[in-house]
């Protein structure tokens, strides 16, 4: 009888290294031409975040936070090269659902300016 280990390794055993291997081909080959050079997309969004973050530290951060930080991520790519539709995409997925925790978070439906039906439904 085998044990739920020796299942897991027969279903994928090597998955890991599978997508350690993809993920190198997809990291060394044209990625570049696409978002830039890796330093200066970092470098580029370490300066958004320090504008968004201004003087608050990790223990101040709320959930909808790490949604704020999604789309600085994809900012700094965009910064790149706007034509990237996936980016655009994942900003808007980024802020729905950062705006959907935030409204859980607080019990509150927050404020919308210009659209009073966004702000009555909670």
């Amino acid at each position: 009888m085998q044990s739920t280990q020796e299942k897991r390794n027969l279903k994928k055993p090597n998955f890991r290294l599978e997508l350690l291997q993809h993920v190198g081909k997809i990291i060394s080959q044209d990625r570049n031409l696409e978002y830039g050079e890796p330093a200066d997309n970092l470098e580029r969004t370490v300066q958004l975040l320090r504008a968004y973050l201004g003087n608050r530290k990790g223990k101040d951060l709320k959930s909808e936070d790490v949604a704020v930080i999604g789309i600085l991520l994809k900012v700094g790519r965009l910064a790149q090269d706007t034509s990237k539709i996936d980016s655009w995409g994942d900003i808007a997925g980024y802020a729905a659902i950062g705006a959907e925790v935030m409204r859980e978070r607080t019990g509150t439906a927050g404020v919308s300016e210009g659209n009073p039906s966004l702000s009555v439904r909670a």
